[in-house]
Parts: C-alpha cells; sequence; structure tokens
C-alpha cells in the first residue's frame, strides 16, 4: 500500500481546519473609484475594510489596490457594518463608516493633498526624487532636469536604473518597459517610441513604473506570466483639462532640421492628441516593424547583427499618429490610435572578429559595410472595455500593423590567421525588398456568478503574421583554394496563423483561500516558402533546380490544464499551481512527396509560483515562477543550403524540437518617508533546455562554415540583478542616486563537433549627484560598464572591456528668461581590439530665451558635439566569436530652435 508523505498530510489537514474553521458569512464586491482633486486615477490606492473590535481595534477584513484607471473591486466584503479607509502617499486618509450592501458601488472617492506630509516631503521647493507605492516606483520629474524643448525620452534617460538602447527599447531597473500610459490611459499602445520621442518633458508631472496584470489575471485575481512592464506619465494638473499643445522648428548647419508637433484636447470624456513630426537628427519617432519574410542574404548570409538600426548611424525620418480615449461613462472605454512613419538610415561599420575554434588559434576577421535602409511602418491598435453588468465585463484588444521596404548593402571582408596570413577575403552586395502584415485580436469574457467571487473567465486570441522579401545578392570569394563568384535571386514568403482559447473557472474556498481551474489549447501553424534563382545569359533571373527550393509547414499545438490555489490577506498574496501541457510539433518538407511528416511529442509538468508580501504602502517584496515554450525559426529548420553567402553555408534542420525556458525572478522595493529614501532591486533568472543552438564545422584552410542547427544537451542560463538606491544628502535640495546592474549569461555552441561554452558577465555601477533650486540645477555622475567573457573551449585575446564615463550637466535660470545649458561626457573604452580603445569628450551647450505671455515661446541655439568626438562602439560575444564594432554618428552641428506652446 502506498504511503501518504507526512507533508503532503500536514499540509491537507491544515487547509482542512482552515476552511472549516473560518466563520461562514455573506459577503459581497464593493466597487469604486480613487481620484486625486483635478480628477485624475490615482493609481495603487490602498482600499482597507476593518471591523471594530469590543476593545476598540481595527480587525482588516478585506481589501486590495486600485486599477491603473484609479478603480478598484474589493471581493470577499462581509455584508455587515464596516469601516472604509482609503489611503494614498502625499494625501489625506479617508474614512467612513459603511453598511455594507449585495453588490455596493461606492462610486468616486475623491483625495486630498496631505499638506503636512508635502511639508516633510518638500523642502525649498523641491519635491523628493523617488517614492515606492506597493509595487508601483513613481519618480518626480522636476527632480531630473532637462533642456528646454527636451521630450520624454530625455527625462527617461535620467531616471536612475534606467537604459534606451539603439532600437528605442527603455529598461528601467531591468524591467523592460512594454507599454506607455498617459494619466492612466492607454497612450499608443502599439508603439512605445511615439511618446518617447514625441511627448514633451515640460508636460510631465510624475513619472511611474509599474507592473500590470493581464487584462485575464485583473478579471480572475488570479496573476499569470503575462504581466508587463508599464510607465505611466502623470501629466501636470493644468494639462489635464483643454485644448493645448506645443510646435517645435530648428535647422542647423550640415542641413540639419527638426520639426515637430503636438495638438491635445483633454476633458472629462475624451482624450484626443494629434502628433506630427520630422528630422533628420536621429529622432526617430516612431518603431520600426520589419515583417519581411525569412533572412536571406541580408540576416544570415553576410550580416552578423540583427534587429533594428536605431541610434546607429544617421537616421532620417517622418511620422504621423493620433490617439483617442473616450471614457463615455464608468462602464465603458474605448481607446484607438493610428500612425504611419518613414525612416532613412545611413549606417557605415568596421567590425574586428575573433573567430574561436577548438582544436587550433583563432583567425580573425575584418569587415567593413556600407548600408542605406529605407521602410515604411502603418499601424492601429485599438482597446475596448464594457462593464456590461456589475457582474460582466468585456474587454477586445484589435491590431494591424503592414510594413514595407528596401535594404541597401554592401560588405568587404578579410580573415587572417594569427599571423596575419590572409586566408580568404571577399564582399558581397545585397539589394532586399521586404514587405509585412501581422494581424492580432483578443477578446475576454468575464462573468460574476456570485457576490462572493465565483468567476468564469473565456479568452480568444487569434493572429497572422505574413511576409515576403525578395533579396538579390552578389558576392565574391578570394581563396587558397582559388576565386569564386556567385549571384543569386533569394524569395521568401512566410505565413503564421495562431490561435489561442483559454477558459477558466474560480471558486472562492474562503474568505483567505481561492481555487482557479483552467483549461487551454493553442496552435501555431507556419508555411513557408523559399526559392532560389540564377540570372540566366541575358541577366534575366530563371528558376533554380526545384531541389533548391524548400516548403515547408511547421504546427506547434499545445493542451494545458491545471488549478491554482491562492491565499491572500493585507500582508501576503500566495498562489502556487501546477499545469500539464501535452505538446506536439509537425513538421512537413511539402517539396519532398515521398516524405511522411516529422512529429514530435513532449509532455511538460509545469509549476507556476506567485509570492507578494506588502507589510506597508512603502514595503513590497515579490517572487515568481513560470515557464514556457518556444518553437524554432523557419530559417532554423530549412533543410536545403542557403547559397547566397560563399563563405558561410547554412542548412537548416527540420528534426529540431521545440526549447522550454524556464523564468524565476523576484523584486524588492522600500520607501522611507521620514528620510525620503528609497530602495529598488529586482532579480531575474531563466534556464532553457533543449535550446536551439548553431552547430558549425569550420575549414581549416580556407576558413569555410558549415551551419546547422541542434538542440543543446545540455542547458542555456541567464541570471540578471539590477538595483537602485536615492537618498537626499543633508538638505532635499542635494540628492544621491546609485544604481548596481549585473548580469550573467551561458550560451551553447558547437565548433567542429565540439560544444562550447561562453559565459558572459556584466557589471554596471552609476552614481550622480545633483543639486538643485529655483534657478541652478547641478549633476555629476559616473560610470563603469565591466565585461568579462569566456569560451569552455579556449581564452580569448581580450576577455576583459571597461567603459568608463564621468561627466555632468547643469542648466541656469537667469534673469529676463534668458537660460543656459551645458551636458559633457567622458568616456574611455579599454579592452577592445586595438582600433577600438579610445577616449572621447560628448560637450554639448545651449542657450535660450522664453517669452510672450507665461514665457510660451522660447528661441534656443545649441551646439551638439563641440569637440566632434561622439563614439559609437560595442562588443558582442555568442559561443563561436568576439566582435568589436563602430558605426558613424551624426557628429558636430549646431542648430537654432523655436519651441512655441500654447493653449486654446
Amino acid at each position: 500500500m502506498r504511503q501518504i508523505p507526512l507533508r503532503s498530510l500536514c499540509l491537507l489537514l491544515i487547509l482542512h481546519v482552515l476552511y472549516f474553521t473560518l466563520p461562514a458569512q455573506v459577503v459581497t464586491t464593493v466597487r469604486g473609484a480613487v481620484r486625486d482633486g483635478a480628477e485624475a486615477p490615482l493609481v495603487g490606492a490602498n482600499v482597507a475594510f476593518y471591523r471594530l473590535t469590543p476593545s476598540g481595534d481595527k480587525q482588516l477584513v478585506a481589501g486590495g489596490t486600485s486599477d491603473s484607471k484609479g478603480r478598484f473591486a474589493i471581493a470577499q466584503v462581509p455584508q455587515e457594518q464596516l469601516s472604509l479607509e482609503v489611503s494614498y502617499i502625499g494625501y489625506q486618509n479617508y474614512q467612513d463608516n459603511l453598511t455594507i450592501t449585495a453588490g455596493l458601488n461606492l462610486g468616486v472617492i475623491q483625495l486630498k493633498e496631505d499638506e503636512h506630509l508635502l511639508e516633510v516631503v518638500v523642502v525649498e521647493g523641491k519635491a523628493t526624487d523617488m517614492t515606492v507605492r506597493g509595487d508601483t516606483i513613481a519618480f518626480n520629474a522636476d527632480a531630473y532636469k532637462v533642456p528646454q524643448g527636451a521630450m520624454l525620452e530625455e527625462l527617461v534617460k535620467r531616471l536612475p536604473g534606467a537604459e534606451i538602447d539603439e532600437n528605442g527599447q527603455i529598461t528601467i531597473g531591468g524591467q523592460q518597459v512594454a507599454k506607455i500610459m498617459l494619466d492612466g490611459k492607454e497612450f499608443f499602445s502599439g508603439d512605445t517610441k511615439v511618446a518617447m520621442r514625441n511627448l514633451p518633458a515640460s508636460v510631465v508631472n510624475q513619472l511611474e513604473v509599474l507592473n500590470q496584470q493581464s487584462d485575464e489575471a485583473r478579471v480572475t485575481g488570479f496573476d499569470d506570466d503575462e504581466e508587463q512592464t508599464v510607465l505611466n506619465i502623470r501629466t501636470k494638473p493644468d494639462m489635464r483639462q483643454g485644448t493645448f499643445g506645443h510646435a517645435l522648428a530648428g535647422y542647423g548647419l550640415d542641413h540639419r532640421y527638426e520639426l515637430s508637433g503636438m495638438l491635445n484636447y483633454f476633458s472629462k470624456r475624451h482624450q484626443t492628441t494629434l502628433i506630427a513630426g520630422s528630422n533628420n537628427t536621429n529622432g526617430q519617432g516612431l518603431s520600426d516593424l520589419d515583417l519581411g519574410g525569412g533572412s536571406g542574404g541580408w540576416g544570415r548570409g553576410g550580416g552578423r547583427r540583427g534587429g533594428g538600426f536605431g541610434n546607429q548611424g544617421i537616421t532620417t525620418s517622418a511620422q504621423i499618429a493620433a490617439n483617442e480615449t473616450y471614457t463615455p461613462n464608468d462602464r465603458l472605454e474605448i481607446n484607438a490610435n493610428a500612425r504611419y512613419g518613414y525612416t532613412q538610415n545611413d549606417l557605415s561599420t568596421r567590425t574586428e572578429t575573433e573567430n574561436l575554434l577548438p582544436d587550433s588559434p583563432s583567425t580573425f576577421t575584418n569587415e567593413t559595410s556600407e548600408a542605406l535602409r529605407r521602410g515604411h511602418n502603418l499601424g492601429g491598435d485599438a482597446f475596448i472595455k464594457w462593464q456590461a453588468t456589475d457582474r460582466t465585463e468585456l474587454i477586445y484588444r484589435p491590431a494591424v500593423h503592414y510594413s514595407w521596404g528596401i535594404d541597401q548593402e554592401e560588405r568587404n571582408y578579410r580573415t587572417t590567421d594569427s599571423e596575419d596570413n590572409e586566408l580568404h577575403r571577399g564582399s558581397q552586395e545585397n539589394l532586399r525588398e521586404h514587405s509585412g502584415l501581422r494581424l492580432f485580436n483578443m477578446l475576454l469574457l468575464g462573468h460574476k456568478l456570485n457576490d462572493e467571487g465565483r468567476t468564469l473567465s473565456l479568452q480568444l486570441n487569434g493572429g497572422f503574421l505574413g511576409g515576403n522579401a525578395s533579396t538579390e545578392s552578389h558576392s565574391t570569394l578570394h581563396s587558397v583554394e582559388g576565386d569564386q563568384s556567385q549571384q543569386t535571386l533569394l524569395e521568401d514568403r512566410d505565413q503564421t496563423f495562431n490561435y489561442r482559447i483559454r477558459t477558466g473557472y474560480v471558486e472562492p474556498l474562503t474568505e483567505l483561500l481561492s481555487l482557479q481551474a483552467q483549461l487551454e489549447w493553442s496552435d501555431r501553424i507556419r508555411s513557408s516558402e523559399r526559392d532560389y534563382k540564377l540570372p540566366d545569359a541575358t541577366g534575366v533571373w530563371t528558376q533554380l533546380d526545384a531541389t533548391m527550393d524548400t516548403k515547408m509547414k511547421t504546427r506547434l499545438s499545445s493542451l494545458s490544464g491545471g488549478v491554482d490555489l491562492k491565499v491572500a490577506n493585507k500582508l501576503l498574496d500566495l498562489t502556487v499551481g501546477l499545469r500539464i501541457r501535452p505538446t506536439w510539433m509537425t513538421t512537413e518538407q511539402l517539396q519532398l512527396a515521398s516524405q511522411e511528416p516529422l512529429v514530435r511529442r513532449e509532455t511538460i509538468w509545469a509549476p507556476s509560483l506567485n509570492f507578494r508580501y506588502t507589510p506597508s504602502k512603502q514595503t513590497m517584496l515579490r517572487l515568481g515562477y513560470w515557464g514556457r515554450s518556444e518553437m524554432p525559426s523557419a530559417g532554423q529548420m530549412y533543410s536545403l543550403p542557403d547559397a547566397t553567402n560563399l563563405r558561410e553555408s547554412i542548412v537548416g534542420n527540420p528534426d529540431l524540437r521545440p526549447s522550454y525556458q524556464h523564468q524565476l525572478f523576484g523584486m524588492f522595493r522600500t520607501f522611507i518617508p521620514s528620510t525620503s529614501q528609497a530602495i529598488n532591486l529586482r532579480f531575474f533568472g531563466a534556464y532553457t533546455h533543449h535550446a536551439v543552438i548553431s552547430d558549425q564545422t569550420v575549414d581549416a584552410k580556407t576558413q569555410r562554415r558549415q551551419i546547422t542547427y541542434i538542440n543543446a544537451d545540455g542547458g542555456e542560463y541567464m541570471v540578471h540583478a539590477n538595483g537602485s538606491f536615492t537618498t537626499p544628502l543633508f538638505t532635499k535640495s542635494l540628492s544621491l542616486a546609485v544604481s548596481l546592474g549585473s548580469a550573467y549569461n551561458y550560451r551553447l555552441g558547437r565548433i567542429n563537433g565540439v560544444t562550447n561554452g561562453a559565459h558572459s558577465w556584466t557589471l554596471s555601477p552609476n552614481l550622480s549627484l545633483a543639486y538643485s533650486n529655483s534657478w541652478l540645477y547641478l549633476r555629476a555622475k559616473g560610470g563603469l560598464r565591466y565585461h568579462y567573457g569566456s569560451q569552455s573551449l579556449q581564452i580569448a585575446t581580450s576577455p576583459h572591456t571597461y567603459d568608463w564615463s564621468a561627466g555632468g550637466d547643469a542648466s541656469v535660470t537667469l534673469p529676463l528668461g534668458f537660460k543656459v545649458e551645458s551636458e559633457a561626457i567622458y568616456t574611455q573604452g579599454i579592452g577592445y581590439q586595438e582600433p577600438y580603445n579610445v577616449a572621447s569628450v560628448l560637450w554639448s551647450a545651449g542657450l535660450s530665451y522664453s517669452f510672450l505671455k507665461d514665457q510660451a515661446a522660447t528661441l534656443r541655439i545649441k551646439v551638439y558635439d563641440l569637440l566632434n568626438e561622439q563614439q559609437s562602439i560595442w562588443r558582442q560575444v555568442t559561443a563561436t566569436e568576439i566582435s568589436d564594432t563602430w558605426s558613424n554618428s551624426l557628429g558636430r552641428y549646431a542648430m537654432l530652435h523655436l519651441i512655441y506652446r500654447f493653449r486654446l
């Protein structure tokens, strides 16, 4: 007879006792909203219901926090006489004695500013730099001065622990920002760049970084792995009503120009924004959406880097966009946006690469490239939320994006051994035309069966991703085996359909315990085609042998069922769950009619954990674990060689299995009002098994590479940790901000039959000291980015790199509307390959004059990169190579701006 483990028996006994000892009561869900004096929603306000005991003490019986719209829905509230308390830092507590009735709706609760608390946190006119409210970090915009006419991006860059990479991806405290909201409402939700590069920093009062639950998690009350990090922009009170905007025009040396404008109409029901602009100063206003099918010679054949080009090179862009949020009543909210953008990027690069080999010394490749890329992007997103009844809610999110463009690139390369003996040299020219379409729909229906919180939910997701690309490639190769040349036309067509059906049921067991059961079916079907063509004697492209064409269909299907148990009270919220996920991946090579479809089956047991501990409204600890699977890309599965590059031949592997990644995260945040000190810590770790890795065979004589893909025998993993600390020093006018970022990554690859493990360590401490008063702002800052990369096969020639930086910025407000601004940063790179160990000073300075009523108009002259020393250098480490790259940049220029702010 099988024995029941003692710890399992104890757990069952505890749950049994909790269930039957807690008193049965008639409970309900109480709804309402929390707003400030300007009718703006307060996100993360604490709402608590207390029972008064005979001794006069307060006993917490139910509680929660307001969402991004300031609304709350507190379940499991006993229907009796209770005391309500609503609190929010910087505001007076709201208290009321209530008789709780079924389906009670409290309407709007308005909080007043706490003047006493403001006296504590505001000294000499300066508010606290950063505060913490539960899982929300709030930054005071006035504490981070920016130049006249600066956009939101410049303000975000100054936040402790904030980074914006060359593609515009925002990271704050180690968390990637997926969405920007404006006063708690969706704002160009499909593209963060619109707000970052077009919203004036002058309208911002506060920036809030919060973890927003998915729509389904908010409906069910159970967290899932679809949570997003959101940056909520709180505008200044006088910017929340009326019609207002700004216009900016600038022209300078080297024909540099900037034009931008924004028009807003905000009312109780409407939030309307129109944006337009154009510039050739890398101020790209929309994200690039390259949805073209395949990569062809552009990415796989000649490229070493993927993704968008971001701020590398010189970019000319233009955009027009509109966003509308309509809230006719408390039950309906409609948000929609549309946007169009054009981008042209001129990019020059030089790259030095050390090629790692298991059985011989490294070889070295020097490569130069010139690229011109033009792209158009057209898209729109919408969000509809309808509270049909007090118990029924419907959410719908559609999206459509279309892109098209032309890319031109020319590369020249030379590979030598350690003694500079040439092994091969060559060139490649690519002309790529591409287009793509992406569609997405999500429908969520949630219905509460009773006031106790029993809930049914149904979510339907569906999407389409299609792309076409045509890549014309001309290649030459000179090696010890002779000279080769080749012309090819590669045509790719990809289509992916996906859908997901998920249903859930939530059953409250007691006041503390809830149970959720979910069932999900998901399907992803991808059809991929690739054709090769060669020119005939007249130069006309003709069809290549049909055996070189590829047609593939891949389908990844998954059935998931599981349960979650949640226990929650005022201090903690713990959810544990377990899911079983049978997964099927079917691969068909349609050009091989005789070959049977390859079917791979796998059953995954996926536990989940979400723990939240909130001892006070200023302190929060969170831990979580989830897992997810991923299908290999089409390029990794094509079984025929990619012949567009003479120095590399890439053959996919149709036998690849899906990978599975375990994810663990944690965060701790606290704010001490008495000292205005804030601490933010974050941890993220991931382990991937069956990871898809490259398997390369390198010819020792010619260095030609044969590349395919396999599933790794071992696992790949990463660990990232970030932290920040802010505090006043001696006075509120002087503040210190310290941040530390660290990362460890372990990646696998095979070279000549030997598995190589690449270890990558990164450490990034940063420090800034800022002084601010009514007319002067000074900030000194310094930082280091240290990187160490090691390989299990051999030690690289330069495993350590150091990027030091030190500098500061200042602004002085003078009488009569004048203002002087200057910023300088010194950088020094150490440990790179010889051409890239350079030092530089990036110095910019400007003078502005504001005039007219309320200083509505501003003239500004500014010189960028006064010493003409701007550098763009980065290092990339993989399991097979280490490369250092330089790219061109804008360089020195001066510009005269006219900025006009208006209110109608």
